[in-house]
């Protein structure tokens, strides 16, 4: 059937009289664009103008609720008027903004979901481990898992433990001040995860005031607007994010102030955050 075919079709099962389906569907390709598609058939759409299509068959029964079940997770899908899936992925939060129903959608890309949400329920093995807000769970993640999963690059981990009652990480030789942290109570533990995004690490050539840990750059990857630099430090790779004009060569050996109040300290046996 034409596009117009397959938006007509569960109406016209339903019998609902013929200028109603007409209003209906000029509505729908018109919140999503789609009015040159709706004499062409099928085998002349792309993947992404068929998913507006199938967004559309929706639409046109007027729903309280949409499931979309990984909408973009074909190659090549791409939007109604021909760009990638990040067009798609904004034609849906326009349509969203515009329909205000509740949409309910699966995604394993954590760049879908943060964009996307407006809460995010993270899962595993079928099991809710955090819901939240996309911020709330980018900024103070439940468990080690969610803490891994969400950002990319993922968090940066080190290994450790927490001394003097609780006010202080120690990472290998390192000595980190936990003074502002922001969570529960900390307590002295054996065995501790110090939880980093690269963004919340500065590079500085001399010790900064405040938490820091000395660190060798390893590699450097330029992504175009900012740069990632890859470093060791005790025994252990962390991962930066800095202005492209940041960007340092290979053995250069510098310190890295952290941010405290926006880390995250996880207890190693249960791995939840503190």
């Amino acid at each position: 059937m034409t596009v117009r075919g397959n938006l007509s079709f569960g109406l016209k099962n339903a019998k609902v009289p013929q200028p109603e389906i007409d209003k209906r569907i000029a509505r729908a390709a018109e919140i999503l664009q789609i009015q040159p598609l709706l004499d062409r058939k099928p085998a002349a759409l792309s993947g992404g103008q068929r998913r507006g299509v199938a967004i559309g068959r929706a639409l046109v029964r007027d729903v309280d609720v949409f499931l979309f079940d990984e909408p973009l997770s074909v190659p090549g899908c791409e939007a109604a008027g021909g760009g990638g899936g990040s067009e798609l992925r904004v034609e849906i939060k326009r349509l969203h903004n515009q329909l205000g129903n509740t949409m309910v959608y699966v995604t394993h890309d954590q760049i879908e979901a943060l964009t996307l949400a407006d809460r995010i329920a993270v899962m595993k093995g079928g099991v809710i481990q955090q819901l939240s807000d996309p911020q709330t769970i980018y900024n103070r993640p439940s468990n080690l898992f969610v803490a891994g999963f969400i950002g990319s690059p993922p968090m940066n981990f080190l290994h450790g433990r927490t001394i003097d009652g609780g006010k202080a990480f120690q990472f290998g030789a390192t000595k980190i001040d936990l003074a502002g942290y922001e969570g529960g109570a900390v307590l002295e533990r054996d065995k501790a995860i110090l939880g980093v995004r690269p963004e919340q690490l500065t590079v500085h050539a001399t010790p900064p005031a405040g938490p820091s840990l000395p660190a060798v750059v390893e590699i450097d990857e330029n992504l175009g607007a900012d740069s990632l630099l890859w470093l060791k430090a005790e025994g252990t790779n962390i991962c930066v994010r800095v202005a492209v004009e940041g960007r340092l060569p290979q053995g250069t050996q510098v310190h890295l102030g952290l941010d405290i109040a926006k880390a995250s300290i996880f207890d190693t046996k249960t791995e939840q955050r503190i």
